[in-house]
């Protein structure tokens, strides 16, 4: 781990145990009345230097009115959107309240998001492979699967909690979108089959 990881996930400890911060509040129905945009770029920072090395360039986040079912939005590869009014289904543990549900939800469509933005910065969109790899199922594609899959596997390790960046529905929501089927290999490296 590089220092300028190490230093993200230390301030991630002091969020994490703030009992009055961002993360907290991200838990508060009304999202966007306790907490504002600017308190949710620290949070984005963290992931980018944390799960990105630092190289998502000028993102910049705010609460917007997706529609319905839609949890977040990455615009242009540089804007992250979460929803003000959707927070998504929730199954709070025995070990956690609805609050602790919300906030996780939040904190994993903020990461799913940043993995769209990442590539939306990254990923040749001339490549041949462009289409399969990375715009195949509305975004959700193998690059995409791949890059969420390695983030949930460490999340719990870095973060102190899982994280569920992106699953089977985010490919099946976008069913009319897809041009590649995924292989059963594909599926089981994806954790497609796994517990929640």
């Amino acid at each position: 781990m590089c220092q300028t990881q190490q230093t993200a996930l230390d301030n991630w400890v002091n969020l994490y145990h703030d009992p009055r911060g961002a993360l907290r509040k991200l838990g508060w129905a009304d999202g966007p009345r306790a907490l504002a945009s600017t308190h949710v770029l620290p949070i984005l920072h963290i992931f980018n230097d944390v799960f990105f090395f630092g190289a998502l360039e000028q993102i910049d986040f705010k609460w917007a009115d997706l529609g319905h079912n839609i949890l977040g939005m990455s615009t242009e590869g540089r804007l992250i959107n979460l929803s003000s009014t959707t927070t998504g289904t929730l199954y709070p543990t025995s070990n956690e309240n609805i609050f602790h549900a919300r906030m996780v939800n939040r904190l994993a469509t903020l990461l799913h998001e940043c993995v769209h933005a990442y590539l939306g910065q990254f990923a040749c969109q001339h490549c041949a492979m462009y289409g399969e790899n990375v715009g195949n199922a509305g975004g959700h594609g193998r690059a995409f699967q791949r890059i969420v899959t390695a983030l949930e596997n460490v999340c719990e390790a870095l973060l102190g909690f899982k994280l569920s960046v992106s699953d089977s529905s985010d490919y099946l929501e976008n069913w009319e979108l897809v041009q590649y089927w995924p292989s059963a290999h594909d599926m089981v490296e994806w954790n497609w089959f796994s517990d929640p």
